[in-house]
Parts: structure tokens; sequence; C-alpha cells
């Protein structure tokens, strides 16, 4: 409709070929987003060291399963088996690197990036929270010693 803005992300309900040529960058940058937000709740919880996360690597199944071993699904939850389970089949594409370097039929195996984003969503939303990250300014506890004539 013209004048109307409307999310590219959510275009498979008008197009329903869409999801049969996504786009890799998207899911590439999602997935990313899910990789740092776990390394920084492992971080924030004291779970893992800047030299272990290293070890890891860009592997999302690993850090979701020592998330999930310190309470990650306690703790957020409104994430489902199917959020985990989008999350983990993810993890070997984006860990070798096949958003970069595409193979063909890869498209097969991806789950519609509508259900990516929104579990991607719901994960760094709850993370963000928990850590203390992504609060208005007037939150932080630094905000309140500024002095008032502070310019």
């Amino acid at each position: 409709m013209r004048g109307q803005i409307r999310n590219p992300l959510m275009s498979r309900t008008r197009n329903p070929l869409n999801y049969a040529i996504p786009s890799f960058p998207i899911y590439y940058c999602f997935l990313q987003g899910v990789e740092l937000g776990l390394k920084a709740y492992l971080r924030h919880n004291d779970i893992r060291s800047m030299e272990q996360l290293k070890k890891i690597g860009h592997d999302i199944t690993k850090l979701l399963n020592i998330a999930e071993q310190n309470g990650i699904r306690q703790q957020l939850p409104w994430l489902t088996d199917r959020d985990f389970a989008i999350l983990h089949s993810h993890s070997p594409m984006y860990k070798d690197k096949e958003f970069t370097y595409i193979r063909t039929g890869l498209v097969n195996d991806l789950w519609p990036i509508d259900d990516l984003v929104e579990v991607a969503d719901k994960l760094l939303v709850g993370i963000t929270d928990l850590i203390g990250i992504g609060r208005h300014p007037i939150d932080h506890p630094w905000v309140q010693a500024v002095p008032e004539n502070f310019n």
C-alpha cells in the first residue's frame, strides 16, 4: 500500500516465495547477535573467561548448551523447545561460515527468517534485561551520581 511502511523481514505472509530465497546476510547478522548475546550472558554470570569463550568460537550450540546448564531456561522461561531447536539447527551453518560462503542447496536446511528473527529477539531482549544493558539511561546507577547542574 502506498505511503505505508512495511517490515521487509516479515514478508513471508505477503509472498510465500520469500523464504525460498532468503537473504543470507540477514541470517548471518541475527545469528551473530545471538552468539554475542550468549557470550555476554556467560561473561556476566562469570561462567566463562574471555579465553574460554574464544576457544568455543562461533559454535552457537556449545554456547546454548553451557547457558542451559547454567539456568538460562529458568531465567528466560518464555523461550520454548522450538526456539532452542531453531538456534541449534542454524549453528553448524553459522559456525562453518555457510552464510558467508554460500553453497547450493542450503535453502532447504533453513527455518523461515521470520522464525529466526522472533527467536533472536526473544533471546536478546531477555539477555539484555538480565545483564543490565539496553535500559533507559535514567535506570543506571551512574546517572544518580551526576550532579544536577552538570553540563
